[in-house]
């Protein structure tokens, strides 16, 4: 069994909108190679938390691990495109996701020893509420439960103390070169990029590093 905690969420472009967030990908794609996955997010009671809904249960995901938040829109991200069509995004703070609580649910989760990978990212902690849920559910993981952190900085979307408390849990990272270079700064790491990615590796004790580099391809450490 593979928990898959964090953002579901609407790009929302000039002529359509579409349904992503990191973790929901992750989620939907392990999900459709045949593995069980529960997804853990909040949607808002709105048109857009309803349609989140009917996609979640049509791809046969259990409902229950998606809570809808009553006083928060489902998150959404405006996307403007430039002249030549490269995207910028806002991402629209203070939704639904933003908010996860720790439930029965999710406790009972925690409980299984089937459960085997906890995926997580860093949006979802962007506040204290979410955090403190995403942590509490890595303090609580089951001791053979391994946890694969998808870093995914977004530009004022994180801070140091939840990323490092994050990478401390994690056994698995990845990371793009630019979070690389965050991260430099972030905890005076220096070298090249091998040497940086090992320091890493030994500070937090973490197993495996996948980094990604665009049009150079990725690197497993």
């Amino acid at each position: 069994m593979i928990l898959t905690i964090g953002e579901i969420l609407f790009d929302i472009f000039p002529a359509y909108k579409r349904l992503g967030g990191a973790p929901f990908n992750v989620a939907a794609h392990l999900k459709a190679l045949g593995f069980s996955v529960v997804f853990a997010s909040r949607v808002g009671d709105d048109p857009d938390g309803k349609r989140v809904l009917n996609v979640l249960s049509e791809k046969g995901f259990d409902l229950r691990f998606v809570q809808v938040d009553p006083d928060h829109e489902t998150g959404h991200v405006n996307v403007v495109l430039d002249d030549q069509g490269s995207p910028a995004f806002e991402i629209i703070r203070d939704v639904a996701y933003d908010y996860l609580a720790w439930t029965d649910e999710i406790d009972t989760v925690l409980r299984q020893k089937e459960l085997k990978l906890i995926c997580y990212g860093t949006l979802m902690q962007r506040t204290p509420e979410g955090a403190e849920t995403v942590q509490r559910i890595l303090e609580n993981r089951p001791p053979d439960a391994r946890c694969f952190y998808d870093i995914n900085l977004r530009p004022g979307c994180y801070h140091r103390e939840v990323i490092a408390t994050s990478l401390t849990h994690c056994d698995i990272l990845k990371l793009s070169d630019e979070e690389l270079t965050v991260l430099r700064d972030m905890f005076g790491v220096s070298g090249p990029d091998d040497e940086a990615v090992r320091s890493l590796m030994d500070r937090f004790g973490i197993q495996r590093v996948s980094l990604t580099g665009g049009k150079a391809g990725s690197r497993l450490y």
